[in-house]
């Protein structure tokens, strides 16, 4: 798979932020700035252009919210991200941390121009050893015209060891 990365902040000698894998070739990959407040952790969305086999070229994104609850700052990061993509010419997947559950005024910003892949439903994805809520979405956008052939929660041993979130799967088709 080639593999990309995007970081946000230094962290413990190294570096954290957003990662993405793909079996597909990776043409092309940025990092943006998330507005937020400058005393608390930086956040990005990172977005890779990847080629299909079909030479079909689709953009991925991947973001990870602001986590404290009553922040404005989620809201603004929420419609940055909707500004950024909205006149994309190419389509559009957005997967990530929200840090957003489905009633949320976030969710509620980005429902404008996303469908969540497990429609307003789905499976709980946090905490991964008991969850209880789900915060992690796979979004495509509205106007791309997207199928949804299955979406589903990645669960196990393995995967509550992993990561304190259980991994969200979702297999779509342009």
């Amino acid at each position: 798979m080639e593999t990309k990365f995007g970081k946000a902040i230094d962290y413990k000698g190294g570096a954290y932020g957003q990662g993405i894998l793909s079996r597909h070739p990776i043409l092309a990959c940025r990092v943006y700035e998330l507005a937020g407040d400058p005393k608390l952790e930086t956040r990005i969305v990172m977005e890779s252009t990847i080629e299909l086999p079909d030479k079909t070229r689709v953009r991925f994104a991947t973001t990870h919210l602001h986590y404290i609850q009553d922040s404005k700052d989620r809201l603004l990061q929420a419609a940055a991200i909707n500004d950024r993509y909205r006149k994309s010419e190419v389509p559009v997947i957005l997967a990530g941390d929200l840090n957003a559950v489905p009633e949320s005024e976030t969710l509620q910003i980005l429902d404008e121009l996303w469908i969540q892949s497990s429609g307003s439903g789905g499976g709980l994805t946090y905490p991964s050893w008991d969850p209880d809520r789900k915060i992690d979405y796979i979004l495509i956008r509205r106007q791309d015209h997207w199928n949804v052939v299955k979406t589903r929660i990645v669960g196990g041993n393995l995967a509550e060891k992993a990561s304190d979130h259980l991994p969200l799967l979702a297999e779509l088709l342009y």
